[in-house]
């Protein structure tokens, strides 16, 4: 693989354990490369990320552009770059220290909704802390339970980049508010894991539950997949009221925090 693509494959991989299903930032973008060069795939996923700067060559890799691969990747959490920058000269060690940066700084909260006898229908991740909010929804297996707490749930959800400690324990239709909002709303389907083309999708409020218990056609074989809503949302003032009313360990006083996106660059 070429030191450029190599270089990209690598920053993928990386941005992907904090920002799983992220929709293309840019819908318009091209790489100027033929499609069966090694690592194509990845270059052009960072292309649609805003992640490839225009310096970036495929045959060739210089730390410059790798700082500014960094940075832009630092950007959507409002992070600066350690001093001193990246050398460049090791990449998984560079990617390594950004992640611990990154790590400590997003915000995602589970949102676990449970049936009487806490036996979990369906998890949502509120994942506002970048540079695309929405709405991570992830399968979990059958017959989960948070009788006993979510700890294990949570560990589950987490990764070696992201732990995912804050939650909140709601029942069914108590999240369903939370989701999409009081009167009528449209959920975009915006990504899969695995990919599927022909997104975002529009999902009307009647088929919402179909996509969050993952019987939904286009999310039956899905691990997972990001949403984001449009039309009658809940304002934070009945959120913080719902919250107080829930099993969660966020103060009421932080809740505006986890809803808080970056400012933009």
């Amino acid at each position: 693989m070429q030191p450029g693509m190599l270089a990209a494959q690598l920053l993928k991989g990386a941005v992907e354990l904090v920002e799983p299903v992220l929709p293309p930032l840019d819908g318009f973008a091209a790489l100027p490369l033929a499609r069966d060069t090694a690592g194509y795939g990845a270059a052009a996923w960072l292309l649609e990320r805003g992640l490839l700067p225009d310096s970036w060559q495929a045959e060739r890799f210089d730390a410059a552009t790798w700082q500014l691969m960094l940075g832009r990747f630092l950007a959507w959490y409002d992070l600066e770059p350690p001093a001193g920058g990246f050398s460049g000269a090791d990449l998984v060690a560079d990617l390594a220290a950004v992640l611990d940066l990154v790590g400590e700084a997003v915000r995602p909260v589970a949102i676990v909704a449970h049936d009487d006898a806490d036996t979990v229908q369906f998890v949502g991740v509120l994942w506002n802390w970048t540079s695309y909010p929405r709405l991570l929804v992830k399968r979990v297996p059958a017959g989960s339970s948070v009788a006993g707490g979510p700890e294990g749930l949570l560990a589950g959800l987490g990764n070696c980049a992201v732990t995912l400690d804050r939650y909140a324990l709601a029942p069914v239709d108590t999240a369903w508010r939370l989701f999409v909002g009081s009167g009528e709303s449209t959920m975009y389907l915006l990504a899969t894991d695995p990919a599927r083309p022909g997104l975002p999708l529009p999902v009307a409020q009647s088929g919402v539950m179909d996509y969050l218990d993952f019987s939904g056609m286009e999310v039956a074989g899905s691990l997972e997949f990001s949403a984001a809503f449009s039309g009658q949302e809940i304002g934070l003032g009945a959120i913080i009221g719902m919250v107080t009313q829930l099993r969660t360990n966020i103060s009421p006083f932080a809740i505006a925090r986890y809803l808080e996106v970056p400012p933009l660059r």
